[in-house]
């Protein structure tokens, strides 16, 4: 007598009716739902640059990191092969953020010779692009520096910008 089963979500209980034993009609078991645990959302995970001034595979090569990034650079003078590439090293560069006339404050389309504000800012027109410079006398002004807006060639380097 009382002992309980637990059937099809109910708990029946066995009790004595007269002189016989019998279940009850059974009492409704409720579940509490369990409460879903969140996804944690994951960090951003900080890229590990390499050592600077460490050797490095091939020139040329980059690992970005959020303030700088790690270029293999050849740190010069060798005589042989093996030397120049035991003088492939890490060198380290900040990121510089350059704006755009996408991205940048200027509320009026900027004219080739005009005052500028931000050394290194540029600005899409019609015919080129123009880049704020420091020219002489201490002054930002703005300078067209190509009518390809695509490709930057410098013919003395080996590697396009």
């Amino acid at each position: 007598m009382n002992q309980k089963v637990l059937y099809l979500n109910k708990t029946y209980t066995c009790v004595k009716s007269g002189k016989k034993l019998v279940w009850n009609k059974g009492v409704l078991v409720v579940k509490p739902t369990p409460t879903p645990t969140p996804t944690p959302t994951p960090t951003p995970t900080q890229i590990q640059l390499p050592v600077e001034w460490s050797l490095c595979p091939k020139i040329g090569a980059k690992v970005v990191g959020t303030a700088t990034y790690m270029r293999c650079s050849w740190a010069g003078h060798a005589i042989s092969l093996e030397e120049a590439t035991q003088r492939l090293v890490w060198r380290s560069f900040p990121i510089v953020n350059v704006s755009t006339s996408k991205f940048n404050s200027y509320q009026v389309t900027p004219v080739e010779n005009a005052t500028c504000l931000n050394s290194g800012d540029t600005f899409d027109v019609s015919g080129g692009i123009l880049e704020c410079r420091w020219v002489a006398g201490k002054k930002l002004q703005w300078i067209k520096i190509n009518t390809i807006k695509k490709t930057f060639t410098n013919t003395k380097s080996p590697v396009s910008i």
